[in-house]
């Protein structure tokens, strides 16, 4: 799910990912189950921002990033982690693509 997850990031579909992940997040476990959490999260970032929600996206951001961070293996599978881990540090800068 998270490579469908990040084809669509890429896309600009930040709603769309957190749905998809969403499911999968329900019937995740340990690890994936926190890393799922996470990517939702970071979604949410994005989604709020669109809305002008400036409070909620740090929040969101601040809650995303020490799940992510701990998490840098597992995502390195997939993504580099820190252009995510950058960017919601720095959240004046657009979504980054994950999978270019």
């Amino acid at each position: 799910m998270l490579w469908q997850g990040l084809a669509l990031w890429d896309l600009g579909l930040h709603f769309e990912v957190h749905e998809i992940l969403e499911h999968a997040w329900l019937r995740a476990h340990g690890e994936e189950k926190v890393v799922l959490q996470a990517m939702i999260r970071a979604a949410g970032v994005y989604i709020k921002g669109e809305y002008g929600f400036a409070d909620g996206v740090g929040k969101l951001a601040a809650k995303a990033l020490p799940a992510l961070a701990a998490n840098r293996a597992r995502l390195a599978a997939y993504t580099d982690p820190d252009r995510l881990l950058n960017a919601l540090r720095n959240l004046e800068e657009p979504s980054p693509l994950l999978l270019a």
